[in-house]
């Protein structure tokens, strides 16, 4: 249920390697035009497959009605994660947001009630996604601000 490699208790994003355009499966990747904005899609070889910006909006593919919307991300294991958990908002169409809070370094699944304006739609969803941490990798050899790796977004 992954776009971006493999993700069990063992996953560390800089010790694998991607070949093509990854993103997890549900967002949308338009063939032409814009993309999801802060969403870092991989392209050829890279370790930050699927890093979101602090401040990001996807458009998520729903099928059908759904009551939650589901996220699994992964907080990498940094200081600065260790010393704060990172927060994430999750603002919806009408503007209604959820929060999920406490995300240490590892990987975390979790179900986010949906608004009732929600939940009937159908077709493509404009999700934005808050942090309240910005993270720099070490190494990484640019300035590019992260919030964490976005390993799974779905609605069920």
């Amino acid at each position: 249920m992954t776009g971006c490699g493999p993700r069990d208790g063992r996953y560390n994003p800089s010790n694998f390697q991607v070949r093509g355009a990854l993103a997890p499966p549900d967002v949308v990747l338009p063939a032409r035009g814009p993309g999801p904005i802060g969403l870092s899609v991989a392209r050829g070889d890279s370790s930050l497959c699927c890093f979101i910006a602090p401040h990001a909006t996807l458009l998520v593919r729903k099928t059908g009605p759904a009551d939650d919307l589901r996220i699994n991300v992964y907080v990498p294991d940094a200081a600065i994660f260790r010393r704060t958990p990172q927060t994430l908002r999750i603002t919806f169409p009408g503007g209604e947001v959820r929060t999920i809070g406490g995300l240490t370094p590892g990987q975390h699944t979790n179900g986010v009630p949906l608004p009732k304006s929600v939940r009937g739609l159908v077709g493509t969803v404009k999700i934005g996604l808050t942090s309240s941490i910005e993270y720099v990798p070490e190494g990484g050899g640019d300035a590019q601000h992260y919030a964490l790796v976005l390993v799974s977004i779905f609605f069920q």
